[in-house]
């Protein structure tokens, strides 16, 4: 007489290709979030490029003179009247769900001088998220921010 086998999988086996199979997807998972991340980021970039050209545009027709804002820092938004025949509309953060201007910064206290701040998801410079471009910007405007070329 002779025994017949069971054919099949124990349950730890189970449990061991269910752990490699969450273990392959979070890794999956981590990847696409940070290519997402990426793309925004990417996005910001362009995105603070084409303000530059709108306020360079707005200044060339406007004897050189650069839009300026309150005595404190704002939200890139605050140029959509002036750089709306430059530029309409202006470029919104791209993060998910983001209605706000909040990671774009204008600051522009003479009309001879003007910043731009953009803040990133990702490190871009080293153990910052964000930098600064513009004309003839003083050291102190958002001072921890690297310059940036964009």
């Amino acid at each position: 007489m002779t025994k017949s086998k069971l054919h099949g999988f124990t349950l730890i086996e189970m449990l061991v290709v269910v752990a490699i199979i969450a273990l392959l997807a979070s890794i999956v998972i981590v990847s696409v979030q940070k290519a997402a991340a990426n793309a925004r980021d990417a996005r910001r970039k362009a995105d603070i490029k084409t303000l530059k050209n709108a306020i360079e545009q707005y200044a060339n027709n406007n004897r050189g003179l650069y839009p300026t804002t309150a005595p404190t820092e704002g939200s890139a938004q605050l140029l959509s009247t002036l750089l709306s025949p430059y530029l309409n509309p202006i470029p919104n953060d791209p993060a998910p769900q983001s209605t706000s201007y909040t990671n774009y910064w204008y600051y522009s206290p003479t009309t001879n001088s003007y910043g731009l701040r953009v803040q990133f998801e990702e490190l871009t410079f080293g153990t910052v998220k964000y930098c600064k471009t513009g004309v003839n910007m003083v050291a102190t405007w958002w001072s921890s921010a690297p310059t940036c070329d964009l």
